[in-house]
């Protein structure tokens, strides 16, 4: 089983499922390029890089085809996998996520892309919260405990 984040996450959100899997699969999670611990190279990132990279990383781990388990990007990063190397994908878990984003996000994904080349992460990190968690869910579990 591969395990693959969201943008602007890592593979630490995998560390509690990874656990539990890894008593009866083996499990690989993995940080995309630019993210994590992974390496940062000059961008700009197209999915179909991202897709080669996690081919390359199927590969080289050796124990495919593989179960991809994917959130958001990672599960956009999935799709591109079984699309293009489907020799490499046993089944696909997609959870959040969409095939293609349509023209008219593309100006709110820029936004957020010089957001973050201007301010870092930090930049976005108030909205990013506030998208994936509720109002109800922020108030019972604070980030930064006052």
């Amino acid at each position: 089983m591969v395990l693959s984040h969201a943008l602007g996450l890592d593979l630490t959100m995998w560390d509690a499922l990874a656990e539990q899997l890894a008593t009866t699969h083996r499990v690989l999670r993995h940080d995309h390029r630019g993210h994590g611990g992974s390496a940062a190279p000059p961008g700009p990132y197209t999915m179909d890089l991202l897709v080669d990279d996690a081919a390359r990383l199927v590969r080289q781990w050796g124990h495919g085809p593989v179960i991809w388990i994917g959130l958001s990007m990672g599960a956009m990063v999935g799709q591109g996998l079984a699309i293009r190397h489907p020799e490499l994908v046993k089944a696909l878990v997609l959870a959040n996520t969409t095939a293609r984003y349509p023209q008219a996000a593309r100006a709110g994904w820029a936004q957020r892309i010089a957001a973050v080349e201007a301010g870092g992460m930090a930049a976005v990190a108030d909205a990013v919260v506030d998208r994936y968690l509720s109002s109800e869910f922020r108030a019972a579990h604070p980030i930064h405990p006052t």
